[in-house]
């Protein structure tokens, strides 16, 4: 039997909303930004993402019109624009919509794929105390991951690991640590309950010159198939699109 190990991903895998979203346009702004920020709001909800984006930008210069145009990129996955928006709204927001747009803005670094500047920006809202704790840190210790810092991933995992409030966050620290230890990218082809099938496998795959190999993971018990030793994800990307085009593995991924 044939399965796939998903891979360790960040919290925000998706843009769904996850801050408060009351009518609190302010004070401040005049009575046409108001409106095109409301309108903007009751599109997004639709998820009319490109209807918002258009009423974000008319709302003008404000901290409210850049999170939520930041919001409406983010959902349309342009999220290097939508990582400087939400700057541009953590500079003029204060208090918990500060910290909330500066970790929007470092999940939109995660999902560009920026992971360097993803722990930057997930480490500073941690010293500031944003967010929950234990969740902050997943997200940092993905980055690491992501980037390649073994080591400082290694530390983070740990210490969520000590301190891990439920069993689905202890066994994402688990798999952490198992992916830091490897420390180096790869693909993942297939996941076997068993040696044998993943064995055979890996073998075929080195005939037809690639460099597969079978990596046990502990805690399946599984039987992983992996393709390449790669010094940074994008490489490992590269070769992924290779691998689902050539060898028709459409279910592989990069680990970590």
């Amino acid at each position: 039997m044939r399965i796939l190990l998903p891979v360790l991903v960040v919290l925000h895998a998706s843009c769904a909303p996850t801050v408060r979203t009351g009518n609190d346009v302010g004070g401040r702004l005049d009575p046409i930004s108001a409106k095109w920020l409301q309108a903007g709001k009751a599109a997004f909800l639709k998820g009319d993402y490109a209807e918002a984006e258009r009423c974000f930008r008319n709302a003008g210069d404000c901290a409210e019109g850049a999170y939520w145009l930041g919001r409406a990129l983010c959902a349309q996955r342009r999220y290097d624009e939508a990582r400087m928006l939400f700057d541009a709204a953590a500079e003029k927001f204060s208090g918990w919509r500060r910290l909330d747009a500066l970790v929007w803005g470092a999940d939109c670094a995660m999902w560009f794929h920026d992971f360097a500047d993803a722990a930057r920006r997930y480490q500073d809202v941690l010293g500031m105390g944003g967010e929950p704790e234990e969740e902050l840190r997943l997200k940092l210790a993905m980055a690491l991951l992501r980037s390649g810092a073994w080591r400082d991933a290694a530390e983070q995992f740990k210490k969520v690991l000590i301190g891990a409030s439920t069993k689905a966050v202890e066994q994402k620290a688990q798999r952490g640590l198992f992916y830091c230890a490897r420390r180096h990218f790869a693909i993942q082809v297939a996941a076997f309950r068993h040696s044998k099938p993943a064995e055979r496998l890996a073998e075929d795959l080195k005939k037809q010159g690639l460099d597969a190999y079978t990596v046990f993971y502990p805690e399946g018990p599984l039987y992983l198939v992996w393709v390449g030793h790669f010094a940074s994800y994008e490489q490992a990307s590269e070769a992924l699109s290779r691998i689902r085009r050539e060898e028709r593995f459409e279910e592989a991924l990069v680990v970590p």
